[in-house]
C-alpha cells in the first residue's frame, strides 16, 4: 500500500511539470496517457484546453476520454 502511494505521488509530481501541450507535441502526444494523468490528478477534463493549444492539430478525443475515465476512476478509488 505504501509503495502504491509513493508511485502515485511520483506520477503526480512528474505530471505537474507537464501541464501543457505545445503545437509540436500535439501530433505525437499519447492522448490516452494525458487523459489518465488529468483524470487521476484533478478530475478536470482538459481536452478543450489542449485543443486550443494545438492550433490546427486535432487531439484524439476518444483516446483522451478513455484515459480520463480510467484516471478519474483511479482518483475516486484513492479517495475512499
Amino acid at each position: 500500500m505504501l509503495i502504491r502511494r509513493i508511485l502515485v505521488l511520483v506520477v503526480l509530481l512528474a505530471a505537474a511539470g507537464c501541464a501543457s501541450v505545445g503545437p509540436m507535441d500535439c501530433g505525437s502526444a499519447n492522448w490516452r496517457q494525458l487523459g489518465w494523468r488529468d483524470g487521476s490528478a484533478s478530475g478536470r477534463d482538459m481536452l478543450a484546453d489542449y485543443t486550443a493549444q494545438c492550433g490546427g492539430v486535432k487531439p484524439d478525443a476518444d483516446a483522451y476520454g478513455a484515459g480520463w475515465q480510467a484516471g478519474n476512476q483511479e482518483r475516486l478509488r484513492r479517495r475512499f
